[in-house]
């Protein structure tokens, strides 16, 4: 064989080597473009899918912050009326009928005194009503009751527009009108709050 034909022979074979080498490279090129690329399209699908949760999460968060912002300024405005009732059922108590106020203010006297020997400390504007007769009447049912009836009015005017402070030797009670509402609400505000409003404040 001439050298002409071997290097023939040697350049057909590094071409042929040449050409498989490419072939698979260009195959292996090929295989590894098309799992990257799937395995980018699955990071999409994920990432997309999450994407969609965390939104759906956000929705549903703010949805809530929503509703109990909503819950929060209803309840407000709830305890709002309900204060207004029961500052209007304070004026009415401070512009009840002389007969009822005394049936209330004797009521609670009556009820607080332990020996007949307290003293009554009355708002200012009261204090011509017990020095005109209703002060006698209250000692008078003590004493009809086995006390001592011996009630005097404080020097001191109270500081409330309504009802009376009881001052005893163990004890004072507060039966002023504010007081005494105060304890109405502790135990029938939600009643209060049903009639009102239909449902629990």
């Amino acid at each position: 064989m001439s050298v002409d034909n071997i290097i023939a022979k040697i350049t057909a074979d590094c071409d042929s080597e040449c050409a498989k080498v490419k072939d698979a490279a260009e195959n292996k090129a090929e295989d590894l473009k098309n799992r990257l690329l799937r395995e980018a399209e699955e990071k999409a699908r994920g990432i997309s899918a999450q994407a969609d949760l965390d939104i759906e999460e956000i929705n549903r968060r703010q949805s809530l912050i929503a509703e109990l912002e909503n819950r929060k300024s209803e309840l407000a405005a709830r305890r709002q009326i309900l204060d207004e009732v029961f500052a209007l059922a304070e004026q009415k108590l401070n512009q009840l009928p002389t007969n009822k106020w005394e049936a209330l203010i004797a009521a609670c006297v009556m009820d607080a005194c332990e020996t007949g020997d307290e003293e009554l400390c009355v708002p200012a504007a009261d204090r011509e009503k017990y020095l005109g007769g209703f002060l006698a009447k209250l000692n008078q049912r003590l004493a009809a009751g086995g006390k001592r009836g011996n009630l005097r009015l404080s020097k001191a005017a109270a500081g409330f527009s309504g009802g009376v402070l009881i001052v005893g030797e163990s004890g004072d009670c507060d039966a002023s009108f504010p007081a005494l509402l105060k304890n109405v609400r502790v135990k029938h505000e939600k009643a209060a709050a049903d009639i009102l409003f239909q449902t629990e404040v």
